[in-house]
């Protein structure tokens, strides 16, 4: 009768250590990618993810980003001011800030003058902000209009229209009359086609880029999925490779004891 012989430990162990390494060659490029992306976000405000945007137009018609949004504009001489969304530029260069209305702009003097919101923006022609003054220093509240006249600024307001002085910071009422209000601009389709695709080019963050890699959203709902994936297998390595550490440590102190077995037999 054959005897049946128990099979070695090892070749459990072996067996376990294979999964192992099937599972982290699996894996791998999902480990990096969370590990990139999790060090990037870390430091967001020191590499200025949350202000660099992302000009691909590849990942830019992934995410859906068109930019074709309607475009406010009012000349100023042999430029334009522009609004797009809650955003100004000059041409195409952006102003700072975020705004909801531009109510129009006028050249005064060597300087360009904006009613935007209920502030009066006073900025150079290399779009270089020089003041925005706003309630605090006179200007009246509920701006809808703009007009220039004898080189001063005349705004319209829902309690009657106001000349400013050349510092902007005294404002009359003045009685109505043939006022000239600015009136909006139609762009030629290539300066709009230009302000459309830098607008594009100034939405998606770069670390919103990151944080859709990192959770996997960047694919829709399965990418989620295969990194809840990843989060899982990633678990089985750590506690897979913990316990053969525990298991060879095992065998290592059984070796020992063998060895110091045997050393006393053959004193």
């Amino acid at each position: 009768m054959t005897r049946k012989h128990p099979k070695p430990a090892f070749v459990k162990l072996r067996s376990f250590y294979i999964w192992h390494r099937y599972v982290g060659v699996s894996v791998f490029l999902l480990v990096i990618v969370l590990a990139v992306t999790g060090i990037l976000l870390n430091h967001t405000e020191t590499w200025k993810l949350d202000s660099t945007y992302v000009e691909n137009d590849i990942l830019l018609d992934w995410y859906g980003i068109q930019g074709n949004e309607p475009v406010l504009s009012y000349a100023v001489g042999n430029q334009n001011v522009n609004q797009i969304d809650d955003r100004l530029y000059l041409d195409s260069s952006r102003l700072p800030g975020r705004y909801l209305k531009l109510h129009g702009a006028v050249v005064v003097d060597d300087t360009i003058a904006i009613a935007v919101d209920n502030n009066i923006m006073v900025l150079t022609y290399n779009a270089q902000i020089i003041e925005i003054i706003g309630g605090a220093l006179g200007v009246p509240s509920g701006i809808n209009a703009m007009a220039l006249q004898d080189d001063r600024v005349i705004v319209k307001t829902p309690n009657g229209n106001y000349l400013s002085n050349e510092d902007f910071d005294e404002w009359r009422a003045v009685p109505v009359s043939n006022i000239d209000w600015v009136r909006k601009t139609q762009l030629p389709e290539a300066q709009l086609a230009t302000i459309q695709n830098v607008f594009r080019r100034s939405i998606l963050p770069v670390e919103r880029v990151m944080l859709d890699l990192h959770s996997g959203r960047i694919f829709a709902s399965w990418g989620v999925y295969v990194m809840d994936a990843a989060a899982i297998l990633m678990l089985f390595l750590s506690l897979s490779g913990f316990w053969m550490w525990l298991v060879q440590q095992h065998k290592r102190r059984q070796h020992r004891r063998a060895q110091q077995q045997h050393q006393q037999i053959h004193k």
